[in-house]
């Protein structure tokens, strides 16, 4: 019953993973352009993705940290 539920939550970590991965891969090499509205006189994404990256991850770790 253990091994089910561990080959479980293998397949969906590996489907997340590859998902992840082409969806990756299709921002950077192939619509990024037309997804982020971003144009070679001012690149907004970076600084926006950055600021996203780490609210989230600030709000998951106060969440987190406020577990008894």
């Amino acid at each position: 019953m253990k091994s089910i539920k561990i080959q479980l939550w293998y397949g969906l970590l590996g489907l997340g993973i590859l998902l992840g991965l082409i969806t990756a891969y299709r921002v950077l090499i192939g619509t990024g352009f037309v997804l982020y509205a971003k144009t070679d006189i001012l690149v907004w994404t970076i600084p926006i993705a950055a600021y996203v990256f780490f609210s989230l991850t600030s709000t998951g770790l106060a969440f987190v940290s406020s577990i008894p």
